[in-house]
């Protein structure tokens, strides 16, 4: 591989446009892509790339067998998997996942995690957000469309999180696609117990996360993210890409009924956040993968 260079590497983040790479960049000799990887990423490498362009594929190896039958992402993340050149993965278990799926050894680095890094780097510089926020408090994070698409689960979620508001103060930052999912059920946001936010960007994120008693969410990186903050989430999903959290018993899934969600809220309030800080790395991934890249 010809000499790299840092400011020369193209960044494939998901959902990224397409057509953007298709049409305007021009690859160069000795460039490399990372690609984090999703079905996007995948059709543009498929169409735009040429075959002698070097590709880093860094937090590859995360979804477990199960996840592959439901998700159209994982099977992009083995298809990409195979076709990097260097898979820099964030745990023991996510090689074995790769070995497990005949990806050539010799091509998985073992980094640790780049947003551990990235929640280590940016801790000091975390912010309140300009609204009142209850000394104590859940933060809740509700987005995904199998939560919020369907009437029935959302209205589920939604009354949990009152039911748990009547004894600790919940603030969701409110994701748009949410608000607009409960407007359409004509949810009585003036009589809510729940403290409704605007959306909060990440510095604000990391002081909710740091201050809160406890997170709820759906989503993915949440989920690592509370882990770092060292504090217990409860998944408000079936499955998660994250089974290392729940085998800690740092994560807990719970799905959508209301009873096991408050009963397990509550419960948690009372644990005392024991956290040991061996997962995902030691907060240097990103110099890691600089250096597996550059001894390639």
């Amino acid at each position: 591989m010809p000499f790299f260079e840092y400011a020369s590497t193209t960044v494939f983040m998901n959902n990224m446009p397409e057509n953007r790479y298709r049409q305007k960049k021009q690859y160069t000799d000795g460039e490399t892509i990372c690609i984090w990887g999703n079905e996007y990423s995948l059709q543009i490498i498929k169409t735009a790339v040429p075959d002698d362009i070097f590709m880093l594929f860094p937090g590859t190896g995360i979804s477990p067998e199960a996840l592959k039958k439901r998700f159209r992402h994982d099977m992009s993340v083995i298809e990409l998997s195979g076709i990097s050149d260097l898979l820099c993965v964030p745990t023991e278990l996510a090689a074995e996942n790769l070995r497990n799926e005949s990806v050539d050894i010799q091509k998985v680095v073992l980094t640790g995690d780049v947003m551990k890094d990235a929640a280590r780097a940016f801790l000091p510089m975390a912010r309140k957000p300009q609204v009142d926020i209850p000394e104590k408090f859940v933060l809740c994070t509700l987005h995904r469309a199998e939560n919020t698409d369907n009437p029935d689960i959302l209205k589920e979620l939604m009354l949990s999180l009152e039911l748990i508001a009547e004894f600790v103060p919940v603030v969701l930052p409110i994701h748009p696609r949410t608000k607009n999912k409960l407007n359409e059920i004509s949810y009585p946001f003036e009589t809510s117990r729940i403290h409704f936010i605007d959306p909060v960007g990440y510095l604000e994120m990391l002081y909710l996360l740091n201050q809160c008693a406890l997170v709820l969410t759906d989503s993915g990186g949440v989920q690592k993210e509370a882990y770092f903050a060292h504090k217990f989430c409860l998944t408000l999903r079936a499955e998660t890409e994250w089974v290392e959290l729940c085998a800690r018993g740092y994560n807990h899934l719970l799905g959508h009924n209301h009873l096991d969600i408050v009963t397990t809220t509550r419960n948690f309030l009372e644990m005392p956040p024991i956290f040991a800080d061996d997962l995902y790395g030691d907060g240097h991934a990103a110099r890691k993968i600089v250096q597996a890249i550059l001894q390639r």
